[in-house]
């Protein structure tokens, strides 16, 4: 009962919010002159204001990603139909940008996440044979571990890593 009071009072909270800063957003965008002015600046207002959506709901505790999903969707209906030509030419050209930017973070991520599969053994921390860690999130269990000894070839002793 309780979970679904709260899981009730994030998703409206959050709707609000972003329909609260879409609704100013596109209100901004008709009565504004910087909007009609300048195709750059205008993409940049919009993704600067639909930032601070973002921000905000983050501060307030409310769903962030829920809140700018509203916001966008609501700036994408109406404010999107006001953009002249260059605007929307813009507003590809950024969004083809940010996607190459996407693309490139989640391939490095996979990059990086494949070269630790075939890192050597050695570079994987063991628990103590014997020990029992609590099951818990892997990040805790990992920092209760003792310090494994590595040798450093250039001392020529066994020191802590």
């Amino acid at each position: 009962d309780k979970l679904l009071a709260t899981m009730a009072w994030v998703l409206g909270t959050s709707l609000l919010c972003g329909a609260l800063f879409g609704i100013v957003i596109v209100m901004l965008h008709r009565r504004s002159v910087l909007f009609r002015e300048d195709a750059v600046r205008s993409v940049a207002l919009v993704l600067l204001l639909n930032y601070t959506c973002y921000v905000a709901a983050e501060c307030v505790g409310f769903s962030s990603i829920l809140a700018l999903l509203v916001c966008a969707a609501i700036c994408g209906q109406y404010a999107f139909i006001d953009f002249g030509a260059d605007t929307r030419r813009s507003m590809f050209e950024v969004a083809d940008l940010l996607r190459l930017f996407a693309d490139a973070l989640v391939y490095g991520c996979f990059g990086m996440a494949a070269a630790s599969l075939f890192a050597a053994p050695s570079a994987t921390p063991q628990p103590p044979a014997g020990s029992s860690y609590p099951r818990s999130s892997p990040c805790q269990a990992h920092a209760r571990q003792p310090p494994r000894r590595r040798y450093f070839a250039n001392h020529g002793t066994n020191q802590l890593r």
